[in-house]
């Protein structure tokens, strides 16, 4: 095989000596010496690298070659010609490759690193180099390729990153050449520091791989993309949760921090943990920043218990949604409530969310020593109304008013979302969010019966998916009407058009951090329309779906598995499998009949 060399110059600078083109692929190089590969069929040793692109490909080999450079100096040159003996170092730089892959599985401290973080940073790799990609010189979507004898074969960069991302999806897929996928993928996260070595272990080292593999797919799928001049493929990454890449150095702590700098300290460090997702940190941020609203900033230690009752009780004189309303009043927060003190003011239920969310803040201060007491401990209020009256589901006469009365069709909205989402919603009692970030794959046909599967991982690459709680991982059979509805043409027709996403016209940005907010506010919209009492909302179709169920006395095991719940009692919980398909679906969806 002879080995090909640019004839055009496509890439802003000349690959580097231990970098070659080989067909449409870019290798990994070292050309042993003579003395080395005197009477050997070895010259050379070659490593894939898998990319058509110079900037990833130095990134990677880079290390490689430092790694082989350090290794032959520690040989011993005679003066002989020994072929069993160059054989032997051959097989030696092998193993000090891997010698060195062992270093960092083996190496001492290594800390539990959560799936959650492993994608979050995969993410924000991802994203690192689709920003460098977009600001740097773009490659032309044809190359030319000219080997040693003068053949000269046109490339199109956009088929060979489908063929590359082909390739690889192959091997994820299969677990071909795997061992080296995982000295890959630890050599250039490890190098790269997206992962420090003390995250990498044999015991995540597999799934790790995986995930690299998942995003080089996603990347290369990217690439072609542009290069036929599709941006738009690419905006569901962007919008998926991810870490900062290069990692963002925390601020240091000072003694006395004020209110905003501790809770800006707070944020960042509940995300890094993973306490908190980047989809909600808006939510979380808003509670904590009341207090800084009503009491004004200053150093933390003199926060006084009288200032957190004054907190508490200026929230059972604010009305809902009184941030916003504030910002647009131009008032103090007195004048503002004076303005509107004979309206609806919080809930009992909210106002104790928000100083929960202040006192967890103030807790969490004094484990880092920045305080010595939590002036916001247990002034929660005491909440006598029930349960139950807080939940209000759509009447039968609401659900026929709404999807049965001959006026609900999906020309009657000018968002799929709109239509189908509330759909989903009444006939599997998903909520909202679970809804609208599904993606095509998650609806599938599974031994005779359709199911959407609701899970955080996605074969097809994009890691945009969150689940409330462990117990929100399910698969719900669709109900027959959903069929006839058109659900799996619609999603069908979404595939031919080469999206991933269910309802790719949904977003969602820093400031509006889930995709079902839209559906939300159209679905509140018609309730408005058809003049349905307030109080109700999309989650009343979730509620709907339960209330069928329980005045049929039939709130099982079987349903709470369905509805994304924890079986309640410890053996339906603890032993024996799930729920099949085929029972759940004949002995609970099947039942349902709004009509």
């Amino acid at each position: 095989m002879h080995n090909p060399t640019l004839s055009h110059c496509q890439f802003p600078l000349q690959p580097p000596t231990f970098l070659y083109l080989k067909g449409r692929i870019f290798y990994y190089r070292y050309k042993l010496p003579k003395r080395f590969a005197s009477g050997c069929s070895t010259k050379e040793i070659r490593i894939s690298l898998r990319t058509a692109y110079q900037s990833q490909a130095v990134r990677m080999a880079s290390h490689l070659h430092s790694l082989t450079t350090e290794f032959l100096e520690r040989w011993t040159m005679g003066d002989h010609d020994d072929f069993t003996e160059n054989m032997k170092r051959i097989a030696e730089l092998r193993k000090f490759l891997q010698n060195e892959l062992d270093k960092i599985l083996d190496a001492p401290g290594k800390r539990d690193l959560p799936p959650s973080h492993i994608r979050k940073r995969l993410n924000g790799y991802l994203k690192y180099q689709l920003d460098q990609e977009a600001v740097s010189p773009e490659p032309p979507d044809i190359i030319e390729i000219e080997d040693e004898k003068g053949h000269v074969e046109r490339v199109d960069l956009a088929q060979v990153s489908e063929e590359i991302a082909a390739n690889l999806l192959y091997n994820l897929n299969t677990g071909e050449n795997f061992d080296n996928d995982i000295q890959r993928c630890v050599f250039e996260l490890v190098k790269s520091g997206v992962f420090e070595a003390s995250e990498v272990s044999r015991d995540n080292v597999d799934g790790l791989t995986r995930s690299f593999l998942a995003m080089q797919i996603s990347l290369e799928k990217i690439r072609a993309a542009r290069l036929k001049g599709d941006f738009s493929y690419e905006q569901p990454y962007h919008q998926a949760e991810y870490t900062p890449y290069p990692q963002i150095e925390m601020p240091t702590e000072e003694a006395t921090p004020y209110l905003s700098e501790l809770i800006e300290k707070y944020c960042i460090i509940k995300i890094n943990d993973g306490a908190w997702v980047q989809r909600s940190l808006a939510d979380h941020k808003n509670r904590v920043t009341s207090l800084l609203r009503i009491i004004g900033d200053k150093p933390i230690h003199s926060i006084t218990r009288k200032d957190m009752r004054n907190f508490r009780d200026t929230l059972q004189k604010l009305p809902p949604r009184w941030r916003e309303q504030l910002d647009k009043s131009g008032l103090s927060v007195e004048d503002f409530i004076e303005k509107h003190k004979n309206k609806t003011s919080l809930s009992i239920k909210s106002i104790n969310v928000i100083v929960e969310a202040v006192s967890g803040m103030f807790t969490w201060a004094m484990r880092e020593n920045l305080i010595d007491r939590n002036p916001a401990q247990g002034l929660g209020i005491k909440d006598t109304q029930q349960d139950i009256e807080k939940r209000l589901p759509l009447s039968d006469d609401d659900i026929k008013l709404i999807f049965f009365n001959g006026d609900y069709k999906p020309d009657a909205f000018k968002n799929p979302a709109f239509y189908w989402a509330p759909l989903i919603a009444l006939y599997t009692g998903m909520r909202l969010e679970e809804i609208c970030q599904l993606h095509c794959e998650d609806i599938y046909d599974e031994n005779g019966i359709f199911l959407i599967d609701i899970r955080e991982d996605s074969a097809d690459g994009l890691c945009d998916k969150i689940l409330k709680t462990k117990n929100a991982k399910r698969k719900i059979p669709l109900h027959d009407d959903m069929i006839k509805f058109g659900l799996i043409s619609y999603r069908d027709d979404v595939i031919k058009n080469n999206q991933i996403r269910l309802f790719p016209s949904l977003n969602k940005t820093e400031k509006s951090p889930k995709y079902g907010k839209q559906v939300g506010k159209a679905f509140g919209l018609l309730l408005k329309e058809k003049r349905i009492a307030d109080g109700k909302s999309f989650h009343s179709l979730r509620h709907s779906f339960s209330n069928f169920f329980k005045i049929r006395n039939m709130h099982t095991d079987m349903f709470r598995q369905v509805f994304g719940h924890e079986i309640q009692n410890l053996a339906g919980r603890q032993y024996g499998d799930k729920f099949s398909i085929k029972q759940i679906y004949e002995e609970l969806i099947s039942k349902i009949s709004f009509k």
